[in-house]
C-alpha cells in the first residue's frame, strides 16, 4: 500500500517544476507515505496538515456549508497546499516560490483522484 502511495509522489515530483516534497497522511496526523528532503520532519509536517485540513474543513462546512477543496498557504518563500482525499486522507505539496499554482492544481488533481480510490478501498492496518 505505501508502495503504491509513493509511486503517486514521485509522479508529482516529475510533473510539477520547482516541488519541494510531498506526504499523504491520514486525519489523525499519521504519515503514510513522503516524498520530502531532509531536513523536514514528516510526522510533523503529517501533524500540522491533519490539524489545518480539520480546522479548514469545519470552517468551509461552518461559513458555506460545503466540502473542502483544497487548502493554499503562501508564504515568503513558498507555497503549501493541502488536498483532502476523501474520509481516509490528505496530501501535502510544498513547492518554492517560483512554481505556478495553476500548475500544482493540475498535477494533483488527477493524483488526488486515484489516492481517494486507491485508499477508500484499504484497511488502515495495511498502510
Amino acid at each position: 500500500m505505501v508502495a503504491a502511495v509513493e509511486t503517486y509522489l514521485a509522479t508529482l515530483r516529475r510533473t510539477i517544476p520547482y516541488l519541494i516534497g510531498s506526504i499523504v497522511s491520514a486525519p489523525d496526523g499519521l504519515l503514510i507515505a513522503e516524498d520530502l528532503p531532509g531536513y523536514l520532519e514528516p510526522t510533523a509536517v503529517a501533524a500540522l496538515a491533519a490539524t489545518q485540513t480539520s480546522l479548514a474543513q469545519r470552517f468551509t462546512a461552518h461559513t458555506y456549508g460545503v466540502d473542502l477543496h483544497n487548502v493554499v498557504i503562501r508564504c515568503g518563500i513558498g507555497h503549501i497546499v493541502i488536498y483532502p482525499i476523501g474520509e481516509p486522507a490528505s496530501l501535502v505539496i510544498l513547492a518554492a516560490d517560483a512554481a505556478d499554482p495553476d500548475r500544482i492544481h493540475m498535477e494533483a488533481q488527477p493524483v488526488v483522484y486515484n489516492l481517494a480510490q486507491l485508499l477508500a478501498y484499504s484497511p488502515l492496518d495495511s498502510w
